[in-house]
């Protein structure tokens, strides 16, 4: 990273980066340090996988075409992350929050495991979620999805990464959404930003 991303903004120092790798929110930070470039054009993939997975699953309960659902999975790519169900919706319906659909949450999150368990690896979803961004930034299709940025004061927290709901175009990162969370999901954005901070003041 250190060798490789200020050679990237010197080269192509108008670029978009869409970091990959993990932990992503804590690559992504590193990012944003080594080349200098705004938040908008620094971006992960943060949960963005996660939250595809989210939503199938509950298309499948719900009978209802996962592209209609406007449910995401927020905060830490990773141990720390959530399902935002006060917020999450169908046909401007409030999508309830049950016990069976927490089931499907940790189903979500724990599919990524069990891939790499039985393949060895997981690169076709990310590579999928990776093209998705690149067309949506090169075909300006703004786009909302969950991806991992700069966080700048949303419920008190800042100097980390996590992933939000963002809307994504030509000039990367044209906007970054704040929903309107309950009280448990803000603490457990600021719990996942501790994680990751912690990580980034161990590692970086």
């Amino acid at each position: 990273m250190r060798g490789i991303l200020p050679e990237i903004a010197r080269h192509a120092p108008d670029c978009k980066l869409v970091m990959i790798s993990n932990p992503v929110d804590m690559l992504t930070w590193q990012a944003l340090q080594l080349t200098g470039f705004p938040p908008e054009r620094v971006m992960g993939t943060g949960t963005l996988v996660d939250s595809i997975r989210f939503r199938e699953l509950l298309s499948e309960t719900l009978s209802i075409h996962a592209s209609d659902l406007r449910a995401y999975i927020l905060g830490e790519h990773g141990e720390h992350q959530f399902p935002a169900m006060s917020v999450a919706q169908v046909g401007g319906e409030k999508i309830r929050n049950t016990p069976e659909r927490r089931a499907l949450f940790e189903k979500a999150a724990n599919s990524g495991i069990e891939v790499f368990r039985k393949k060895g690896n997981t690169c076709y979803a990310i590579g999928q979620a990776a093209a998705y961004i690149i067309e949506s930034v090169l075909q300006d299709k703004k786009r909302t999805v969950p991806m991992s940025v700069k966080i700048n004061g949303f419920l008190g927290v800042e100097g980390v990464c996590l992933s939000l709901p963002v809307v994504v175009g030509k000039a990367g990162i044209e906007r970054v959404l704040h929903p309107p969370l309950n009280p448990s999901e803000a603490g457990q954005f600021r719990v996942a930003a501790g994680a990751v901070r912690r990580l980034i003041e161990t590692y970086l």
